[in-house]
């Protein structure tokens, strides 16, 4: 047996593991088990995913056909997108059961605190407002300004207000 088909056999074995962990993913309902066995099985995928980009590696390297070297890599992509999959669906009921425990043991908060919290830490690309020089396009600005800064109750009347004045511009004579 030559080193490829070596290697081709190691990775047959563990994508039969991970296409049975996708398969047990796939197969949970909403109402899970518990916080250790969703995490148990993130850490499989995980593992399993790492062991077979390197074997993914390995015959990408040997490979010298770019006919079979196409086939392979829309296999691995297909694999890739298999575990991605699993794991965006393990991590969602993660953070589900976590959001769960949370509000059984702490009543006082509530969901949508902690959805703030989240949306607050995300960060979002700069956003774009045209300045004001006091010309005709007062009515465009004060559009976008309030939209974007004016009702954002994040903000404190301070920030709003500084916004405001970095946006201004002396008039156009």
């Amino acid at each position: 047996m030559d080193k490829m088909s070596k290697v081709i056999e190691k990775r047959s074995s563990v994508r039969s593991s991970i296409t049975k962990l996708v398969k047990r993913v796939q197969a949970l309902g909403e109402e899970t088990e518990d916080l250790n066995s969703l995490s148990e099985l993130l850490e499989l995928i995980e593992t399993k995913e790492e062991i077979l980009k390197k074997y993914d590696s390995e015959v990408e390297d040997l490979i010298t056909d770019p006919e079979k070297f196409k086939v392979e890599l829309k296999g691995s992509e297909e694999y890739d997108d298999k575990i991605l999959s699993a794991k965006i669906k393990l991590k969602s009921k993660l953070k589900t059961f976590t959001e769960k425990t949370v509000q059984e043991s702490h009543p006082s908060l509530n969901k949508s605190n902690i959805s703030e919290n989240a949306a607050s830490a995300l960060k979002l690309p700069k956003l774009e407002i045209p300045r004001f020089s006091g010309d005709s396009n007062f009515m465009e600005f004060f559009g976008c300004f309030d939209s974007a800064i004016g009702s954002n109750d994040s903000l404190s009347k301070i920030e709003k207000f500084q916004y405001l004045k970095s946006l201004l511009s002396p008039p156009r004579v």
